[in-house]
């Protein structure tokens, strides 16, 4: 128990310098951060124990300490941190020697770089933190609607988010106001599709992406229903009575340069209307698709669908 160094309650940069804490196997550690302590700073220290005791060790409530120059001698953690990572380290700690908060660097050259990552394999509704930059998400069990965080709180800040399993379940992107990137939602629906996203402070921006070419949807069903424009193809199935299928507008942002193909392949009678959500339809009226292996491709150029081809 105990440690050579102890800030139980201190402020206002209480600064220890040039020191040296070497302790027994049963100590708490060489150097210990109190829970109450705030901007303690450490500099030029060397600790030495075995046993696994900690070199320094911040508790949970000790905020903005500040470690320069350590030397640990412990075969414990270099920095033990229980205070959530509120604090800076230069040239301290195992295995990053330097561990920063808000950084502006006015040029820099980088060897390797490496990018934190977080991984969830989960359904429903994702809010993300951004406490990485790159975010690997599966959909295999549902789908999965994933919200970036308000941009005003991430100015400059770019994020990666990657599809990494095979189901057909889509990952809606959008932000917590439901504006979505670049004015919309971004679908990706195969694995390996991915997103490169970056704030200006009142948005996000698409910076880069990749959708896989001839992504599918299947439909089997009646009715209406509205397409969301998450697959370049979809398959339809109207067997069981007569169906209609809307495309969003034409000058939804989702839909400008999107180029979309639709199939019936079963064999009944019962048509499939293809029309325009609040439009006309492409080339201003309802496209049917009567037999089985008929299709439709048609295009958006922002203003209006257009008929491509016809089989």
């Amino acid at each position: 128990s105990g440690s050579g160094i102890y800030v139980e309650n201190g402020a206002s940069c209480n600064t220890f310098l040039n020191c040296e804490s070497n302790v027994s196997e049963t100590a708490a550690a060489c150097v210990l951060i109190g829970a109450d302590s705030e901007a303690t700073i450490l500099m030029n220290l060397y600790t030495l124990s075995s046993n696994l005791v900690p070199n320094i060790q911040l508790e949970a409530g000790s905020t903005k300490t500040a470690i320069s120059n350590l030397y640990a001698a412990s075969n414990g953690a270099a920095i033990w941190d229980f205070s959530g990572g509120d604090y800076t380290a230069s040239n301290a700690g195992y295995p990053f020697k330097n561990s920063m908060k808000a950084t502006e660097i006015s040029d820099l050259e980088t060897g390797l770089q490496r990018f934190s990552h977080q991984y969830y394999d989960t359904t429903g509704t994702l809010d993300l933190d951004l406490n990485a930059s790159v975010y690997f998400l599966s959909s295999y069990n549902g789908a999965l609607i994933t919200r970036l965080p308000d941009p005003g709180d991430f100015n400059g800040a770019e994020v990666m988010i990657k599809k990494i399993d095979n189901s057909t379940n889509t990952i809606r992107i959008t932000d917590v106001s439901e504006s979505g990137l670049d004015g919309h939602d971004v679908y990706l629906s195969a694995e390996h599709d991915y997103v490169v996203v970056i704030s200006n402070g009142a948005e996000w921006f698409i910076m880069s992406a990749n959708r896989t070419i001839g992504s599918n949807k299947y439909y089997d069903t009646t009715g209406t229903i509205q397409i969301d424009l998450a697959h370049d193809v979809y398959i339809l199935s109207s067997y069981n009575g007569a169906l209609t299928v809307q495309l969003p507008p034409a000058d939804a942002a989702q839909s400008f340069g999107r180029t979309v193909t639709l199939k019936k392949t079963d064999t009944s009678s019962n048509p499939i209307n293809i029309t325009e959500l609040g439009g006309g339809g492409p080339d201003q009226s309802s496209q049917t698709l009567n037999s089985r292996y008929e299709a439709v491709t048609v295009f958006s150029d922002g203003a209006q669908w257009y008929v491509i081809s016809r089989l």
